[in-house]
């Protein structure tokens, strides 16, 4: 495509099918006779509200875009209740929390901003899950990748693209969830087979990458601009694309020492406003686990039997700087932020080790006491508001991912069986607070449609 060529991919919603489990009556506008009706879901998870414990109450608040309490309410499950009179010209969000009969909160939700006024429904739907568990919201994708990559555009849109495409599905057509709407989402074919992918600051500009091409599109005005060559220090594209994603303070990188195969040393740094920088790290790496650290900077780890075991990248680095630990030849491992300042914690390829970024002299590993699966190869880890972590990864064994609740701080690990075991699933972390899995395929090889969410304590 060329400078200024029209893209049109950007999701068109269509049309949902209500699944609410819990009625509610109706907000009525304060200046308008229209009403617009909420309704709260549990999706295809029709048990949600019975699970042992079962939910005996459910609070209902409806927030202003400053977080200010406009109205709130409780019920039991499968009773009416009433926020009052709202404006329907209000932006509003909704809040959704289940307490079982202990007061414990067991269940809870809550939807994007919106004004209530500007749907073309009359009814809204909020989807709450039980924590703690992967859940399906209503609805699925059109179709579906394996080893596809996944991203939100618009803080409103979980796309899906890459990979392999599933049944009739081409690897550089997207597939969206909308998480306003509820509901699957169609968008149009890239020109590339995107293998990473960035959203910019707008939430509506978003770089693509593939080994020989890159392009930035601007969803808002359905145009695309290719960047003719990388920034100076990177040969081409292909020494970055196919990298992890990650977002650090004041930049987002694409790590090209994550992605598996032909080792490289290079990485992308995407400023605020756009400017692409190279940054070089001593040692080629292939599988390398990464996780941006506040006061340290971009620390990577692994993916290389010789040369410094850690890497930084301090920001505004054009070059990492090694640390010195000895070669940690561990492959697929996932890296995250420990429990102790200016630390790394890499789990999988081997037995879980903390590592100390701080350290500037004869640095060792730490073992950490954490009984997750050694096999475990490509995974990703996510840290949570509450300290918690999530670790997905995929078994040597039979190729279907699985994951694990862990808590470092008291060595805790739950297994968190998905819904629908799957194999080549992509993950994202979604604007209403859960980590979000779309794509892969069955374990009979059918495409997988639903998505699943997940939300912690």
């Amino acid at each position: 495509m060329a400078e200024g060529e029209r893209y049109t991919t950007f999701p068109r919603a269509v049309r949902r099918i209500a699944l609410a489990l819990l009625a509610v009556s109706p907000l009525l506008a304060c200046s308008d006779p229209e009403h617009v009706v909420v309704t709260i879901t549990t999706g295809q998870e029709t048990d949600a509200f019975t699970l042992d414990p079962p939910i005996e109450r459910v609070d209902i608040v409806a927030l202003d875009e400053n977080g200010g309490t406009v109205s709130q309410t409780s019920a039991a499950p499968g009773e009416e209740f009433s926020l009052g009179e709202i404006s329907v010209d209000q932006f509003l969000r909704f809040e959704v929390t289940g307490y079982d009969a202990a007061g414990d909160v067991q269940l809870s939700g809550q939807s994007l901003g919106l004004v209530l006024g500007a749907l073309e429904s009359d009814v809204f739907a909020v989807f709450a899950q039980r924590l703690e568990r992967w859940s399906r919201p209503p609805g699925g994708l059109e179709h579906s990748h394996r080893a596809g990559i996944a991203d939100v555009l618009a803080e409103r849109y979980l796309l899906l693209t890459g990979g392999e495409g599933l049944g009739e599905a081409g690897a550089a057509e997207s597939a969206f969830y909308d998480l306003l709407a509820l509901e699957g989402a169609v968008g149009g074919t890239f020109s590339l087979t995107p293998s990473s992918l960035v959203v910019a600051q707008t939430a509506t500009d978003l770089l693509v990458l593939d080994g020989e091409r890159a392009y930035w599109l601007d969803f808002a005005s359905n145009t695309s601009i290719q960047v003719t060559s990388p920034p100076t220090g990177i040969g081409s594209w292909s020494q970055v694309a196919g990298g992890a994603t990650v977002i650090g303070e004041d930049a987002t990188f694409v790590v090209g020492p994550t992605r598996l195969g032909e080792p490289t040393n290079r990485v992308l740094r995407i400023l605020a406003d756009g400017t692409l920088e190279a940054i070089t790290l001593n040692q080629a790496r292939a599988g390398a686990a990464v996780a941006y650290v506040p006061d340290v900077g971009l620390a990577i780890a692994g993916g290389a039997t010789e040369g410094p075991g850690v890497e930084v990248v301090r920001d505004g680095d054009a070059q990492a700087t090694a640390l010195d630990f000895e070669a940690l030849p561990i492959v697929g491992a996932a890296g995250v932020v420990g429990t102790q300042s200016r630390e790394l914690l890499v789990l999988c390829g081997g037995n879980p080790v903390a590592l100390d970024l701080g350290c500037s002299a004869d640095c060792q590993p730490r073992e950490v006491s954490l009984a997750v699966d050694p096999d475990l190869t490509s995974c990703r880890a996510f840290a949570s508001e509450g300290g918690r972590l999530v670790l997905v990864g995929t078994r040597a064994s039979d190729g279907l991912m699985t994951s694990f609740s862990i808590a470092p701080a008291s060595d805790e690990v739950t297994e968190l069986p998905f819904r629908e075991p799957r194999r080549g699933a992509a993950l994202t972390p979604a604007p209403d607070g859960t980590l979000a899995l779309l794509g892969g395929e069955l374990p009979d090889g059918s495409p997988a449609l639903s998505v699943e969410l997940l939300r912690l304590r």
